[in-house]
Order: C-alpha cells, then structure tokens, then sequence
C-alpha cells in the first residue's frame, strides 16, 4: 500500500480536552436545545463499538478528537478511500444495524461507491479489500462481481 501522510491521517485526541462529565457541564446550557432537538427527532447515536449513546456524547467525542469517526484512511494523488464511524444507523428497512461506511473518492472506475457495514472489523476488512482492489487496477463493478 502506497503511505502518505495527511490531516486525517494524523489526527489525534486532544490531551487537553475535558473528560465528557465536565464537558457536558461546562456546554450544556449552550447546547441542550439542539441535544433535544436532535432526540426529539428519533436520532439514535453509536460509538465505535456499536454500543447507543446519547447525542451529547456523540458531540462530545467528535469535538474532543478530530480523528474519531476515522477508522482508516488510504489515498493516492487526489484519490482516497476513507472507512468512518457515521455514528447513526444508515440500514434500509429495519435492516441489521450499518453504523460504518467505506467510500472510495476521485478514483477512476469507483465513482460513488461505497459499503455500509455493522462493525468496525467488517469495516476495517472491507476497507482493505477496496484499497486492494484499487490498487490491483479493479472497477467497482469488477470487485463486486468476486
């Protein structure tokens, strides 16, 4: 795999950044309006670990480290494959749970494509089989036929 380096790449959590008890203090007349909004609107949140969390812990964790929803990141010249956490459920119908997502950009013969998946190892092992993919010169429509 080519390496490079990058923002998202070397994204890291803030040391400095207060632990979730006393963020939520410290932003909770500030932000409670949108908070309940966002519940009042059926938005269910998820962690890394598939496990449901509160909108304002989904805040929290996003602001406290950039990196967060980032699980793995691979790109080539303007072309990248990126695999995040999208922290709500995308699944179709009821369908099981589908909280990650790897999307392929600017990659010739991978316009638009994207895999949802419902943990972070299926995600991260769907990760590398894209990049595999495109680095062996696969389409899409190529890598789905396997």
């Amino acid at each position: 795999m080519m390496t490079e380096t990058c923002d998202i790449c070397t994204a890291q959590p803030d040391p400095d950044f207060p632990d979730f008890d006393t963020w939520y203090a410290e932003n909770n007349d500030d932000r409670q309006e949108f908070w309940d909004m966002m519940v009042s609107l059926g938005e269910q949140y998820y962690d890394r670990d598939g496990k449901q969390i509160s909108y304002a812990k989904w805040d929290w964790a996003r602001s406290r480290d950039p990196g967060y929803r980032t699980l793995k990141h691979w790109h080539r010249g303007d072309g990248f494959v990126s695999t995040v956490l999208l922290g709500k459920d995308h699944a179709l119908f009821n369908g099981p749970l589908m909280i990650f997502e790897t999307m392929v950009f600017d990659v010739d013969g991978w316009r638009n494509a994207y895999e949802r998946y419902g943990s972070a190892t299926a995600a991260m092992r769907g990760h590398d089989e894209i990049v595999a993919a495109v680095e062996a010169g696969q389409s899409y429509s190529e890598w789905l036929e396997q």
